[in-house]
């Protein structure tokens, strides 16, 4: 059951990434937080449905990796909105 979820949800990434990309032309998608560390499958299964989902060619150049920050992502951009409150407006 864990890997099925794993694979659904590396699905509704990589469809996620494609349509994304196909509007912004983007060389690079990096992907942060906790459940980004629950299996390396994850990055493959959506690598896999950006391929599927490419309309135009600069798409499948698209990177998808970890990011840099890995599961503090999240909580380094809330702890940012401290300091930014405007940005919320």
């Amino acid at each position: 059951m864990a890997i099925a979820a794993v694979a659904r949800a590396g699905g509704a990434i990589g469809h996620a990434i494609a349509s994304a990309t196909n509007l912004l032309d983007l060389d690079v998608v990096a992907i942060g937080g906790g459940f980004s560390r629950v299996s390396p499958a994850l990055f493959e299964h959506a690598r896999e449905a950006l391929t599927e989902r490419t309309a135009f060619p600069f798409v499948s150049r698209v990177a998808v990796v970890p990011s840099g920050l890995s599961d503090e992502g999240p909580l380094i951009g809330a702890a940012a909105l401290v300091h930014r409150p405007e940005l919320l407006a």
